[in-house]
């Protein structure tokens, strides 16, 4: 356990752990799914970086262009929301 814990990835091998082996998995299958759900996660993670940047890039342009229709947008979809709350409640 002290190998485990000294390791960097000792929190996320010890989460995957404590989420998979009470659900009826055994340990070494919980380890041995650790490497590539870490892999399949880090991969989504970068790539939704990218196209953040790329989709806020644009995004940010164009409220810089139209900012009175970006701002009209705002509040219209806010009083529509508090409105619709406000009927449900």
């Amino acid at each position: 356990m002290l190998l485990v814990e000294s390791h960097p990835h000792a929190s996320t091998f010890m989460a995957t752990l404590l989420l998979y082996v009470p659900l009826g998995g055994s340990l070494p299958t919980a380890a041995g799914m650790l490497g590539p759900v870490l892999a399949v996660l880090f991969t989504l993670l970068a790539g939704s970086l990218v196209f953040f940047r790329r989709v806020m890039g644009r995004a940010l342009t164009f409220l810089r262009q139209h900012w009175q229709w970006t701002l009209l947008t705002v509040a219209s979809l806010t009083l529509l929301s508090g409105a619709l709350i406000f009927w449900w409640s």
